[in-house]
């Protein structure tokens, strides 16, 4: 029995699926993130991963790996760091929003928003490759998780010093990072700096705000919207690379960020002239689609589809 084997790696969290000719899936196997700005041990966390993983007969197997194409000399060790786990296996290894894109598209084009840790636009027209955004926390991801908590860390400090009047969040926040009534500052201080990985661990802090804002909280909900907007500048740029002027903008999402309705609804109000396309796999299942792909089965896409349907992952 053959299998091929998906990898999508992330910045906060990474997972792996094999599934064989016959149907049968195995996993998916979770780490933690896999960036190799933000994790310095990001290849003991995959190698760890991997070894993990059933000893079957590997047909094939594509790697979504975060940062890969953005920087030679890392982008190098990604890719040595993957050949010399799978020897003789085919690999693919790509950028994971590429396989987030063919997650969501498939054999279609238009332009991917990602939106987790980081965030990045990723287009296809047919013929070419073009992205939008991902310059890092340091230089942009505007609009990705980690902006959002960074927006709300620095709300908090005006809450804390009377720039902002907003109760309601000063006393989410506090409670939720256990700030003492006594000396908030230097606790918030001592939170941020003693951070072991300060990207995934901020851009957690999104879903605080999600809950926040679902709850009606104005800072909150402002903060979203603001996101939004960012998410939409990044599909507008996107688009017009590609340069398609007489077709309306084709776009989709992945990435937890999109868990929020109100980033959701935000970017589709922001580009009402758009078409919205549901994404056909969740990025690991684009990752297992590009694996079978290369192992040359026949109806790869249907095969995907079949395995999505027996273990009730949806798109």
């Amino acid at each position: 029995m053959d299998f091929v084997l998906g990898l999508d790696g992330g910045g906060s969290k990474t997972a792996a699926l094999l599934l064989s000719n016959t149907g049968v899936v195995l996993g998916p196997y979770t780490t933690s993130g896999i960036n190799p700005f933000d994790n310095p041990l990001w290849q003991d966390t995959l190698m760890d991963l991997l070894n993990t993983l059933p000893e079957v007969h590997l047909k094939a197997a594509c790697f979504g790996m975060p940062g890969y194409g953005e920087v030679e000399t890392v982008s190098l060790q990604q890719l040595e760091t993957v050949q010399a786990w799978a020897g003789p296996t085919p690999i693919s290894v790509i950028n994971d929003v590429q396989v987030a894109f063919e997650g969501a598209f498939c054999d279609g084009f238009g332009v991917l928003m990602l939106a987790g840790t980081g965030s990045m636009a990723w287009g296809f027209d047919g013929q070419q490759h073009i992205r939008v955004g991902g310059w890092g926390e340091k230089l942009g991801d505007e609009g990705s998780a980690h902006w959002i908590g960074q927006q709300a860390l620095n709300l908090l400090t005006h809450t804390l010093d009377g720039r902002l009047q907003d109760d309601p969040f000063k006393r989410h926040f506090s409670g939720h990072l256990d700030l003492s009534p006594t000396h908030p500052d230097r606790d918030l201080l001592g939170w941020y700096y003693g951070l072991q990985h300060p990207r995934s661990q901020v851009a957690a802090l999104a879903q605080q705000v999600d809950q926040l804002a679902r709850a009606g909280n104005p800072t909150a909900s402002k903060i979203l919207s603001e996101a939004s907007t960012h998410l939409a500048l990044h599909l507008q740029a996107a688009w017009q690379k590609l340069n398609l002027p007489d077709r309306p903008l084709i776009w989709s999402h992945a990435g937890s960020l999109f868990k929020s309705q109100q980033v959701l609804e935000g970017v589709q109000q922001h580009l009402p002239e758009a078409r919205w396309h549901p994404p056909v796999f969740r990025p690991l299942y684009g990752a297992v689609w590009h694996a079978a792909k290369k192992a040359g089965w026949d109806q790869p896409l249907e095969r995907v589809q079949d395995a999505v349907s027996s273990v009730g992952h949806s798109g």
